[in-house]
């Protein structure tokens, strides 16, 4: 007759369960910097879109590209999270589209 051989399982099965719940900890913090990396390039793709279409609709108005994106903000009403992003807004000439870079700080 065993006289241990059930706490020897009682210890398998409670280190199966530690390990269990840790792959399950481990899966959703996979999960969750995931979704966060997702609405963080979605923001992204949202300010630039915005960026953008200010632009074609300043040259509509005017006939000209605008000089600064600031102007933007002023006459068009595009609202920048400067805590959030950085925008990169160069102008060559008025009838040349101004190159535009969006980054999140932070990200490099």
């Amino acid at each position: 007759m065993h006289l241990y051989r059930q706490k020897k399982s009682v210890r398998w099965g409670i280190f199966a369960s530690l390990a269990l719940f840790a792959a399950a900890v481990l899966a959703a913090a996979f999960l969750l910097q995931k979704t966060t990396d997702s609405a963080s390039a979605e923001r992204k793709k949202q300010m630039e879109a915005a960026i953008h279409k200010s632009i074609v609709s300043c040259y509509a108005v005017e006939g000209q590209y605008p000089e600064s994106l600031e102007y933007l903000e002023k006459h068009y009403g595009l609202s920048v999270d400067r805590d959030r992003f950085v925008v990169e807004y160069s102008v060559f000439a008025s009838n040349l589209y101004p190159a535009v870079q969006v980054a999140e700080r932070g990200n490099g």
